[in-house]
């Protein structure tokens, strides 16, 4: 599927956990606000948060409005108190690809978040395997891997580390 020239297609999250999706949406927020605030006092240490803001703001620009229903089900299982929830994104592909790349950039700024330069503590270690998996559910199945479950990817992921240690 095309729009404006940009190719659009669908992710499948299965099994999204709402209460995590809720919180790294809230920590994602909160972040952002205490990084512009920082871009618009200018001083030395812009870069990171400038950075973080302009893809937020191409993210934003690029997919706003693509997935209103998504967002709509979402809010709704959220206020019936559900825990978790099947929903389908709809993203330009090149937006989607870069996923990886945010990724790191969320580890750079909860470096930054480490360093006490921010109010904004570092990203909680379950709500940063959520984020691992949702971007890294955008880049798999748009390599056309099939969608795979949290809890699959969290068992697979607690057997890895495991094995690793």
């Amino acid at each position: 599927m095309t729009t404006d020239n940009v190719e659009l297609r669908t992710v499948t999250m299965q099994g999204c956990p709402l209460e995590l999706l809720h919180r790294a949406r809230q920590h994602g927020e909160a972040l952002v606000r205490e990084l512009a605030f920082i871009v618009e006092g200018g001083g030395d240490n812009t870069e990171l948060p400038k950075r973080l803001l302009h893809v937020v703001e191409r993210v934003r620009v690029r997919a706003g409005g693509l997935n209103t229903g998504a967002e709509l089900a979402i809010d709704e299982a959220l206020a019936r108190g559900e825990e978790y929830i099947d929903f389908e994104v709809v993203m330009p592909v090149a937006l989607g690809r870069g996923a990886p790349a945010f990724a790191a950039l969320l580890d750079e700024i909860d470096a930054y978040c480490r360093s006490g330069e921010l109010l904004t503590l570092e990203t909680p270690v379950d709500v940063r395997a959520f984020q691992r998996w949702y971007l890294g559910e955008m880049a798999h199945q748009l390599d056309g891997a099939p969608p795979t479950p949290w809890d699959e990817w969290r068992r697979a992921e607690g057997a890895r580390g495991a094995t690793r240690s």
